[in-house]
């Protein structure tokens, strides 16, 4: 299944066993809001996830949305939301994933546009900002409670929690494999994904 993304995003120490090769298209040449996909390959945080990620750029000649639904590519990352409201429109199985999303009235506002056209699950991946410092293998809540960087989530800058959100996630208490379970249970719940083992 091909799908669409915003914005990639990998669980924390969600490993897979062998290496899946994936070709992630850009929507443009390389740019600094790029960086971070591109860091991933060069320090191997993808390869530690179980990843061989092949980036192909996009550029005013390239324009990767076509091999998407075509299965050249594995992954699209586009900058504009509404690709991603003509990939459901053309059947094109689509992902939206916001990598940080820390103030409820955003959140919002996204779940207002997205019902407009589709259904919106919002999945509360919750860390503590602890378990976060714990995991962060940059040292960045470090370099926050230092002072030494500021506007990072949990430290200076807030977070708020979902009030109501479809799936909660507790990233202290799960398995990273048993988050993803309970995220792919709901989505065949609804009807968002067919249910393991059905024949379409």
């Amino acid at each position: 299944m091909h799908k669409t993304l915003i914005a990639l995003a990998l669980f924390a120490g969600a490993a897979a066993h062998a290496q899946d090769k994936v070709t992630f298209a850009t929507n443009w040449k390389a740019q600094a809001a790029h960086g971070g996909f591109y860091q991933a390959v060069a320090d191997g945080t993808y390869k530690k996830y179980g990843l061989d990620v092949t980036i192909q750029q996009g550029g005013p000649s390239v324009n990767n949305r076509p091999l998407l639904p075509a299965g050249r590519i594995d992954f699209l990352m586009t900058g504009n939301l509404l690709h991603s409201f003509d990939n459901v429109k053309n059947k094109v199985p689509t992902v939206v994933v916001a990598a940080i999303s820390p103030y409820r009235e955003a959140r919002a506002q996204a779940r207002a546009l997205v019902e407009e056209h589709g259904t919106f699950v919002e999945v509360w991946v919750n860390a503590p900002a602890a378990e976060c410092a714990e995991r962060d293998v940059k040292g960045l809540y470090a370099k926050a409670a230092a002072g030494e960087i500021t506007g990072m989530t949990g430290v200076d800058d807030p977070y708020e929690p979902p009030q109501a959100a479809e799936v909660v996630l507790d990233t202290v208490a799960l398995e990273p494999r048993e988050s993803c379970a309970l995220v792919v249970a709901y989505l065949e719940r609804i009807g968002a994904v067919p249910a393991a083992g059905a024949v379409s």
